[in-house]
């Protein structure tokens, strides 16, 4: 019953986990884009981020599924 209503939360918010999860690799993932601005890095930084994103990313994550939309839905007993 709880993997059917997360199913469709997240088929409802898609958009908005999609927005989320671009953002997150923009910012939290810049390593990867240094190159382009001919930026040098330290190749053992990107462990150190992608544990940062991991842990940052859950409570978005959360956020963006079981957020209020403003609407309120009339459960059906």
């Amino acid at each position: 019953m709880a993997s059917s209503f997360l199913k469709q939360k997240i088929r409802k918010r898609w958009k908005l986990l999609l927005i989320v999860a671009i953002l997150w690799v923009w910012v939290l993932f810049p390593i990867p884009f240094l190159p382009l601005f001919h930026a040098s890095y330290d190749p053992t930084s990107i462990r150190v981020t992608i544990i940062i994103a991991a842990i940052a990313s859950i409570p978005f994550t959360l956020l963006a599924l079981f957020m209020n939309s403003g609407r309120h839905e009339e459960s059906e007993l």
